[in-house]
């Protein structure tokens, strides 16, 4: 019997060094290497305007992603995620979708006079997100799905549209659009021809998880929809976005077509279920009751001026 216990624990270890076996990827599933190479094009700030983009990104990944990030938070001290203009292999545009931990470092160049929040791309190999599969077993991919014109007819804010703000959505999220600055956003990308001036924008942990919650409750929420955007040149909240390249965030819906999600704009339905629902801290410790992610969502930290180190 004793000439078992090798063979039994070197078994052992291999079913538990499985468990724990790393991968380095994206949050939408591209290799280390590969997302590097898709977002060093806008890197040196010289990349000319592209045409219109969006990127849609299907509930259930987003709910992964953030379970994956939820996991994390206490070993890794994940604190948000930062989104990238990239080119896929075809020179098409896309994005790259990257977990950041808090580096408690203070980051001298930021405006927002805040700390350094690095990227890491090391996660558990065995994350449901990375092991997304069909009910016929193929896998789900996860990197999103880009589209350049009105994504048949679900990508409503590059041009007017009916619907729009009532008095439930509550302007005093940090993140907060109206359905007009969305439009103004989105519009002003796809006019201007200067080179893209942003390489990448920050959004903390809260803002991704209140979408994630919203859409379990809202059985008709689908997913969410990334925007190439650029705020104008105009005075606005926070001075530092004026003319930067950004993205505009919005919900999408379920439509007849199951390959079209059109953009969401209805605070109402969401106040009905989240009314009570606190999510953000103001910078003066004030706790607000909004989380209504219902229209557009923007005004995160953007690359170069603040980054990961």
């Amino acid at each position: 019997m004793k000439k078992l216990v090798i063979p039994l624990l070197f078994t052992f270890l291999i079913v538990v060094t499985g468990f724990s076996q790393t991968t380095y990827k994206s949050l939408n599933g591209f290799s280390q290497l590969d997302a590097k190479n898709m977002i060093s094009p806008f890197q040196a700030l010289n990349s000319q305007a592209p045409q219109k983009t969006s990127v849609w990104f299907d509930k259930k990944i987003i709910n992964n992603m953030i379970k994956l990030l939820k996991s994390e938070v206490a070993q890794k001290k994940t604190d948000g995620i930062r989104i990238y203009f990239a080119y896929d292999n075809s020179h098409n545009e896309t994005v790259i979708v990257v977990s950041t931990y808090n580096s408690g470092v203070p980051n001298s160049k930021s405006e927002e006079k805040d700390t350094y929040h690095e990227d890491y791309y090391d996660h558990l190999s065995m994350a449901a997100l990375f092991n997304m599969k069909y009910s016929n077993g193929t896998a789900f991919p996860i990197s999103g799905l880009p589209c350049h014109d009105d994504c048949g007819g679900g990508a409503v804010l590059y041009g007017p549209s009916p619907g729009g703000d009532d008095a439930s959505c509550d302007s005093a999220s940090p993140h907060y659009l109206t359905k007009l600055q969305c439009e103004t956003m989105v519009q002003y990308f796809v006019q201007n021809t200067t080179n893209i001036n942003s390489t990448g924008e920050w959004f903390d942990i809260d803002m991704i998880k209140a979408f994630a919650k919203e859409s379990s409750k809202i059985k008709h929420y689908d997913g969410i929809r990334f925007y190439f955007a650029r705020h104008p040149d105009t005075p606005a909240r926070y001075k530092y976005l004026r003319d930067k390249d950004a993205f505009v965030v919005v919900t999408t819906q379920s439509t007849v077509d199951p390959k079209v999600h059109k953009d969401y704009f209805n605070c109402k339905e969401a106040l009905a279920i989240y009314n009570d629902l606190k999510y953000f801290k103001m910078q003066k410790n004030e706790k607000a009751s909004f989380a209504i992610t219902s229209n557009g969502q923007d005004n995160g930290e953007l690359c170069p001026s603040n980054c990961d180190n």
